[in-house]
């Protein structure tokens, strides 16, 4: 049985029972049992309109955080579920998460506008915390380097330490004043 068809059987088996499915479906991108990215693609974006928020949850996270994707229709996705006020609230995080990390070193105009403006507003603090990160990470900074120029790991919002980002956050201002 080829890959694709071991998938979708073993799915078929586990897929009215979320809490095996969500493991299910992390695992796939994160085990390196299935090596044809694309199938995992596949089956990951097939579950991003799923009426279950931590199905949606390990769908759009998979393919933006652990595949790193950078799609239209993935990106559109993520921005869909965090600007929805309805959406699940781990839901957007995970969205805000992923989208950082896919988009990792681009410096991308848009979505460090997004986030910046989602950061700057009197927002939901832990949204602040992923916002303020993702836009760092957006630029180029990986976690570890984050941690290191911060002198701790950043989790509240009380952790971040925006002395230390006055260069990143200057260069964040320049690129998305353009």
């Amino acid at each position: 049985m080829n890959e694709e068809k071991l998938v979708q059987e073993e799915i078929r088996h586990i897929e009215n029972n979320a809490t095996k499915l969500y493991s299910y479906l992390y695992d796939l991108y994160y085990m390196g049992r299935i090596k044809n990215v694309s199938i995992i693609e596949k089956f990951l974006a097939s579950y991003l309109d799923d009426r279950r928020p931590a199905i949606r949850r390990v769908a759009i996270y998979g393919l933006l955080f652990g595949l790193k994707i950078r799609h239209e229709k993935y990106r559109s996705v993520a921005l869909r579920y965090i600007n929805d006020p309805d959406s699940d609230f781990d839901l957007r995080m995970f969205s805000l998460s992923g989208l950082s990390q896919a988009y990792m070193g681009t410096s991308d105009v848009e979505l460090l506008k997004f986030f910046y403006s989602f950061y700057s507003r009197d927002e939901d603090a832990d949204i602040r915390v992923t916002c303020f990160a993702g836009m760092l990470r957006i630029l180029g900074l990986s976690t570890v380097e984050i941690t290191r120029i911060n002198g701790s790991v950043i989790i509240m919002e009380d952790d971040i330490q925006t002395k230390f980002f006055a260069n990143q956050l200057d260069e964040i201002r320049a690129i998305i004043s353009t």
